[in-house]
Formats: C-alpha cells, structure tokens, sequence
C-alpha cells in the first residue's frame, strides 16, 4: 500500500514538474487518473485512496498558480482538479478488481 502511495505520489511531482510550463496543463491530472488506475489495480483501492488525494495536493501545490499554495485560481484547472480527485477516489473504492478466493474461503462458502 505504501509503495503504491509513493509510487503515485512520484509520478505525480514528476507530471508536475514537467508540466508546469506546457499549455495544456490544466488537463494533465485528468490524464493523471490512468497513473491512479494502475496503482489501484497493482497496489489495491487504500493505496489508490491515498495516491489520489496526494497527487490532488501536489497538483494545487506544484502545477497551477499560484505555485507553493494549496489555492487554485483558474476555474477550468480547479475543475479538473476536483474530477481527478472524485474519479480517482470513485475508482479505488468501485473499481480494484475482485479479491481472489483461497481454497478455505471455496469450502467454507460450499458449508
């Protein structure tokens, strides 16, 4: 779990950096849910939980104005922000595939 939480939250400072001067930066955390749905489906829905919530704040932190701050001025970048968020916490908890049922679950669930 915590892997998975670093893992998403390195990947989401290095989008950060790299993206802080392109254009279309206000749809990378959009883009970004790819990022958590693999963590979820690697690490399980605690850890896409928690990658999406420190991914939103490094996001407000490090890719949109003002830098440093957790405020977010531009309407379409807060937007997009709070559906990244949203989406990636309706994923970890709807979405992590099935857990696999041992043997003993198979028997005592045929009982």
């Amino acid at each position: 779990m915590l892997i998975g939480t670093i893992l998403c939250a390195a990947v989401a400072v290095v989008v950060a950096v790299m993206g802080q001067s392109k254009p279309g930066k206000s749809i990378l955390p959009i883009w970004f849910l790819a990022a958590v749905m693999l963590v979820i489906f690697r690490f399980g829905a605690l850890a896409g939980i928690l990658g999406t919530v420190v991914s939103g704040i490094i996001f407000a932190v490090y890719l949109f104005e003002p830098l440093g701050r957790f405020a977010v001025h531009d309407e379409v970048q807060k937007n997009n922000l709070m559906w990244m968020v949203l989406v990636g916490l309706a994923l970890s908890i709807f979405g992590h595939p099935p857990e696999k049922k041992s043997a003993s679950s198979k028997e005592d669930a045929q009982k």
